[in-house]
């Protein structure tokens, strides 16, 4: 089974978990609420958190040699969507609240260390993208063939 498929089967595990959870607990919650907390993630992720991350990737892209562009840019896009998921909990009032139990953790330093965590990969990712033989990211991974020998040009096996 290829890597795709692997994670394709996970996610589709994680919102089958995620459906069952909702349908679980929708009757202890008020729809109306749930809707509106989807439509404001939807409203932040995608109209807010999405184009400073598309606009900082372009910016990057300029400055940035082209071995590293593709890691920085996934990280970067990491580290926006755990924010987005993790701002609601490390900016919510009940942070200031006497009762310890409601947010019972240092949120804002949970996710400070998943960035953290996210750059250290992103690191890596870029030191072994610089330290590879290929030419450049945009490089075919299998040489062409020379006119006349093999298939006349095409790229090796599963390239299109």
């Amino acid at each position: 089974m290829s890597g795709r498929r692997v994670v394709g089967a996970v996610a589709v595990a994680l919102i089958g978990v995620g459906a069952y959870a909702l349908v679980a607990t929708f009757a202890r919650s008020s729809p109306f609420l749930v809707a509106v907390y989807a439509a404001g993630f939807l409203l932040l992720s995608d109209g807010v958190v999405m184009p400073i991350v598309v606009g900082t990737g372009w910016v990057l892209a300029r400055w940035l040699p082209p071995r590293v562009r593709r890691p920085v840019r996934v990280g970067l896009a990491v580290v926006a969507m755990v924010a987005v998921v993790a701002l609601p909990t490390v900016l919510s009032p009940a942070r200031n609240s006497d009762n310890v139990t409601l947010l019972p953790q240092s949120y804002g330093h949970h996710l400070l260390a998943v960035c953290a965590l996210v750059a250290a990969a992103t690191a890596v990712a870029a030191t072994v993208s610089v330290l590879t033989r290929r030419k450049s990211p945009d490089a075919p991974m299998w040489p062409r063939h020379p006119a006349g020998h093999g298939d006349s040009g095409s790229l090796g096996p599963g390239q299109s």
